[in-house]
């Protein structure tokens, strides 16, 4: 018998195949179009959209590449005309999670960087329809938003149930012209927000179908190289994606998150590849503490071998640093970055020691960072 209680609430209205378009929406007056300057470019997605919503006032915003930033979304927002009643993501990870923020300013005004210490509260946001155009960051489904600090550097989370969608639009068809590298990014950090969600110490059972749905998908047919083309793939790496978003919109991510977020101030690379290539370090250091979790995770994707937990971290650990055996930390500069700064932002998730397996003191997280830096820099 499981004990305890759970819950699971989507509200998010989820529409997911080929074609994939709006349905059925309240009645406007106007609308927010949020989408890259790059994709509207090469697809005219925009304009798509735009001759949908018939009779109704369309702004166009373009957003230029890179992550979110505090600085950019403040600009954004100054260019919008008057309130529109409901703005449209089209794009990435980070695009869906510009309009979060854009869809906070609309309703409420003021500086996007004032809600990252709660000097403001997130109390209401525009609706938003999310069309990704990407797979990886699950933003489609979930109550956060990635915001970068302009003036520090510094990665913060907002998070609040009016930050979920009203809807997402998944058509699998838009990963086709992904670049290889944006396709894997995406793909692997899927995969990781699927594994801290169904090994977190905090259990929650309603999203283990959806977790391991996903988990078994990737691990079992992600090359070590190689290009993704079938409509077939695409479909399942879609839907993987999407298990992975409604997989951490109800058990939140873990060790491996919040050490990429403390790296990412110094090393420039995508979301997906920074986390790939840490999460080897956070098996090791959650190894022998998982009571049996990832042993049994590992026996219900293939039932015909037996694992134990060192065994089922061994091969998790393995898989990650096959997939990533062309990069590495010691690309960028990491010799001058600060243990103890970096031990200080990973303390500021007061919510990491609530679902890690391993109970950890300050050493020993100065001592997992200098164990990541000291091997970047041999």
């Amino acid at each position: 018998m499981i004990k305890g209680q759970f819950l699971m609430h989507i509200p998010t209205q989820i529409h997911f195949g080929v074609g994939a378009m709006i349905q059925t929406l309240p009645k406007l007056n106007s609308a927010l179009i949020l989408i890259g300057e790059n994709l509207e470019r090469k697809s005219g997605l925009a304009a798509s959209y735009r001759d949908q919503l018939d009779s109704v006032e369309v702004q166009i915003c373009l957003r230029s590449a890179g992550e979110p930033s505090s600085a950019l979304v403040d600009e954004l927002f100054k260019t919008i005309s008057g309130k529109p009643d409901i703005i449209f993501a089209i794009g990435g990870g980070s695009t869906l999670d510009t309009a979060k923020a854009l869809a906070i300013l609309c309703a409420t005004g003021g500086s996007i960087a004032d809600y990252e210490f709660g000097h403001k509260c997130i109390s209401r946001a525009l609706p938003v329809v999310a069309v990704p155009t990407t797979c990886g960051s699950g933003s489609e489904v979930t109550p956060y938003a990635v915001i970068n600090n302009s003036d520090t550097g510094r990665k913060f989370t907002l998070s609040h149930p009016c930050l979920l969608p009203q809807k997402a639009l998944i058509d699998p068809v838009l990963l086709k012209n992904l670049p290889v590298t944006v396709f894997r990014s995406g793909v692997l950090d899927a995969l990781i927000h699927s594994l801290e969600a169904r090994l977190s110490c905090v259990q929650n059972v309603l999203i283990h179908p959806f977790a391991e749905a996903s988990i078994a998908t990737i691990l079992k047919h992600f090359p070590v190289q190689g290009k993704f083309s079938s409509e077939q793939e695409l479909h399942d790496y879609a839907l993987a994606s999407l298990y992975g978003g409604l997989s951490i919109a109800h058990a939140r991510t873990g060790l491996i998150h919040t050490l990429s977020v403390a790296f990412a101030r110094y090393v420039p690379l995508s979301h997906g590849l920074l986390n790939a290539l840490i999460a080897p370090y956070a098996f090791n250091f959650n190894r022998g503490h998982y009571a049996g979790t990832c042993a049994f995770l590992l026996t219900r994707i293939w039932p015909d071998r037996v694992w134990s937990d060192d065994t089922a971290c061994d091969f998790l650990i393995h898989w990650f640093k096959e997939r990533t055996a062309e990069l590495s930390l010691a690309d960028f500069d990491v010799s001058e970055i600060s243990i103890d700064a970096l031990a200080d932002r990973v303390e500021q998730d007061k919510g990491l020691p609530l679902v890690n397996w391993r109970p950890y003191t300050r050493a020993d997280l100065e001592s997992l960072i200098g164990e990541i830096i000291t091997d970047a820099i041999r």
